[in-house]
């Protein structure tokens, strides 16, 4: 994901940024990373849409 070499925020040989649920795959990280922006998105628009009626 990030252009680095040796990069010690980098699980080693690849370029994924280390994180807490350890997705060491790219797209796989990728996948989940805009799923969770979906569902937070989703938070945010309801109280607009419950005071919208």
């Amino acid at each position: 994901m990030y252009d680095a070499v040796a990069d010690d925020y980098c699980y080693p040989g690849t370029m994924v940024l280390k994180n807490k649920l350890d997705l060491r795959d790219a797209a796989e990280l990728s996948q989940f990373e805009a799923g969770i922006s979906d569902a937070r998105a989703d938070e945010e628009a309801q109280p607009w849409l419950r005071n919208r009626a």
